[in-house]
């Protein structure tokens, strides 16, 4: 469970998940850029990681 609450991909969902609910909550009104600004890079970030983690996997047969 530690392990998992290490992973920095977690955390930057979390973050993001935070970030877009303070702005509901709070009544800020953010624009579509804006909006993808926050989740696109963070997105990618949590997409590029996987990637990197299924390559360190060694698959079977090799």
């Amino acid at each position: 469970m530690k392990q998992k609450l290490a992973s920095r991909k977690l955390w930057a969902a979390i973050i993001t998940a935070v970030a877009m609910l303070v702005t509901a909550v709070t009544g800020i009104e953010l624009d579509l850029e804006q909006i993808l600004g926050i989740i696109l890079p963070i997105t990618a970030y949590i997409f590029g990681e996987a990637w990197v983690d299924a390559l360190r996997v060694p698959r079977a047969g090799e």
